[in-house]
């Protein structure tokens, strides 16, 4: 299954609410394991002022490719 831009955007929300992986995955109609593969592909991790840093994953990256 090809993962679109509305799936996309479905996951970057569900990821912004803390969902786990597993989760996402069931509620989107995804693998786990492809679930993980576009994780990788759209998650990038900002450094915040403060020196720490944080991992987001952004529908458009994923999008591209």
């Amino acid at each position: 299954m090809r993962i679109n831009w509305e799936i996309r955007q479905k996951i970057e929300q569900l990821y912004e609410q803390g969902k786990s992986q597993k989760e996402i995955a069931l509620i989107v109609g995804v693998s786990e394991q492809t679930l993980c593969h576009e994780i990788k592909r759209g998650l990038k991790e900002l450094k915040k002022s403060s020196g720490k840093s944080i991992r987001r994953y952004y529908a458009e990256d994923g999008q591209q490719e």
